[in-house]
């Protein structure tokens, strides 16, 4: 499927989406009512089955978003995730898990928390990102608004709707300023040994220590 530039494109979707109770949830209107509702008949504590359906109702948004654009997009859960209530689009393949360089081979584009491995991952392949962040307390927002800053990719809030997604994913598709951003930001990534960076930061530190002790 192509986009009305002509672009093709292949997004690819890593968030990780989990919920306790996806396989009863049908995106229901009457949430709160179903969440007291399962709560009493299961006896799952009622606070932390709210935050598991709110997850539910963020992942869902995402999978909301890229249904009428001409994506293809690939969705991982996890291998311990039961995806059985989300509905996925005709335009979405549904993966328990997935080689992360496999699929950043042939990405236009990742949607995913900002978490540190796959962001650099995916900037090591010159692709780049739309973050909504699932933890404030780490470092999440600050890859986002990193990767923002330097124009390879956009920060979200975690609630955002389809609408704010979709609008998101077409900007940053349709605009090649983000994908050579990224791709600038990839080829220095692919200039440095990043194990050989580490052993030599572990060395230079373990040096210092010695001498400060001695």
């Amino acid at each position: 499927m192509r986009m009305a530039t002509g672009i093709g494109v292949a997004v690819a979707l890593l968030y990780a989406l989990y919920s306790l109770a996806a396989s009863d949830f049908n995106g229901r209107a009457d949430v709160d009512a179903y969440i007291n509702q399962i709560s009493q008949q299961q006896g799952f504590n009622r606070e932390e089955l709210a935050k598991l359906f709110k997850e539910a109702e963020r992942k869902q948004n995402i999978l909301d978003a890229i249904a009428p654009l001409p994506v293809d997009a690939t969705v991982t859960v996890g291998p311990a995730i039961n995806a059985a209530g989300l509905r996925v689009p005709h335009n979405a393949a549904m993966h328990a898990w997935l080689d992360h360089d496999d699929v950043l081979a042939t990405a236009s584009l990742v949607v995913g928390h900002g978490g540190h491995g796959t962001a650099m991952r995916a900037l090591s392949f010159g692709v780049p990102q739309i973050v909504m962040p699932a933890n404030p307390m780490i470092d999440q927002k600050g890859v986002g608004a990193a990767l923002e800053r330097v124009g390879a990719g956009t920060l979200l809030r975690k609630h955002a709707g389809p609408k704010r997604i979709r609008a998101a994913i077409q900007a940053v598709l349709t605009d090649p300023a983000y994908r050579e951003a990224a791709g600038r930001l990839g080829v220095q990534i692919r200039q440095r040994d990043g194990a050989q960076a580490a052993a030599d930061a572990i060395g230079d530190f373990v040096s210092k220590t010695q001498l400060v002790e001695s």
